[in-house]
């Protein structure tokens, strides 16, 4: 694919959760979460400064090559996404940060600058709660 990449100038999107090949492969990253763009950033920009905390779990939970610990799961269930609950964070039931605006109003897509957005109440100033 890379190959035919250079060869004619054109884009490819990836669909995976495997995030090594996205490391090996991608310039862009966006990461989703029960229909939602929960970050977009950079390759390197999302594998070492992640900012919506489900990228922060789902890069936590590769495993590493000679790591011999448990591997970190993401506690908790997807959503029924039939039956997607309208003004809160998708994500607040399994979010370790998640705060009582999460639950209450769908968090806007912040943009943190060099092509780095984020949809999370986190990196919003709290001034509005």
């Amino acid at each position: 694919m890379k190959d035919l990449q250079d060869e004619f100038g054109m884009a490819i999107i990836m669909i995976t959760h495997d995030m090594g090949v996205i490391a090996g492969f991608a310039t862009r990253v966006v990461v989703m979460y029960a229909g939602w763009v929960v970050e977009t950033a950079r390759t390197e920009d999302i594998f070492y400064s992640p900012s919506h905390p489900y990228t922060e779990m789902l890069l936590q939970s590769v495993p590493k090559i000679g790591r011999r610990q448990r591997l970190i799961s993401i506690p908790g269930t997807v959503p029924d996404l039939t039956n997607l609950e309208t003004n809160r964070c998708h994500f607040a039931s399994r979010c370790p940060h998640a705060m009582p605006v999460c639950t209450r109003k769908e968090p806007p897509l912040i943009d943190l600058g060099d092509g780095h957005s984020v949809k999370c109440w986190l990196r919003e100033s709290a001034s509005d709660e």
